[in-house]
């Protein structure tokens, strides 16, 4: 399931014009939210490697400044997931790296969270994501929901970067403050600083200065 706007699982599993699908997560949301009935299946992609897929487009940013205002507005991914938990052994949902009302619903529903601590691929998201793996946990404490976490927010910020990067440089936009940026992050995660926060930067200023920052 393609939990972001920008829909690039969905472009990632070939359909690369997601502006032009009729019926997507947002729809399936406004059907939750102004409660009218869903036919089964609706919105869901079947491929035939067996890959189901209920995908994104921009349609999805107007539905997250609607969720706001909703009743609620934390559970209706789980609402919508109910009604499709018992036909999939497995649903993964790809959520955007920023900690808005869609990502907190998509915590709110989900058993595990999973946040990779090294990309291979430069493929997604082209937005920097913040703190999910320090609110991962409050959402369940609401809903009273059980779940493991991992995050490593250094090397999700190595991620954002080459992306931005990457899409830079495909549209032939300068962007040196970034590449700057992206070497002192990458610096940090040759030095085991994968796994931590911002403090990490504070052995970057060590390093620089070679000196070492007294607590």
């Amino acid at each position: 399931m393609d939990v972001d706007a920008q829909g690039s699982l969905t472009a990632s599993l070939g359909y690369q014009h997601p502006d032009q699908l009729d019926e997507t997560l947002a729809t399936v949301l406004g059907k939750v939210i102004g409660d009218k009935p869903l036919a089964s299946g609706e919105g869901i992609i079947h491929q035939k490697e067996g890959l189901d897929l209920l995908p994104a487009n921009i349609d999805l940013a107007a539905m997250e400044v609607t969720l706001v205002n909703i009743m609620s507005r934390e559970t209706i991914l789980q609402e919508y997931l109910n009604t499709v938990r018992d036909q999939y052994d497995v649903i993964l949902l790809d959520c955007c790296p920023s900690l808005g009302m869609l990502t907190i619903n998509a915590l709110s529903a989900a058993n595990e969270v999973r946040i990779p601590s090294l990309v291979i691929e430069r493929h997604g998201t082209a937005h920097g994501n913040n703190r999910e793996s320090e609110t991962a946990d409050q959402p369940h404490s609401h809903n009273q929901r059980h779940f493991n976490h991992h995050g490593f927010k250094i090397d999700l910020h190595i991620k954002d970067l080459n992306n931005a990067l990457d899409c830079a440089h495909a549209v032939g936009a300068p962007v040196p403050m970034t590449a700057q940026v992206q070497e002192v992050f990458q610096w940090m995660h040759s030095r085991q600083g994968g796994q931590k926060d911002h403090s990490a930067i504070a052995q970057y200023y060590q390093h620089l200065a070679e000196i070492e920052l007294g607590r």
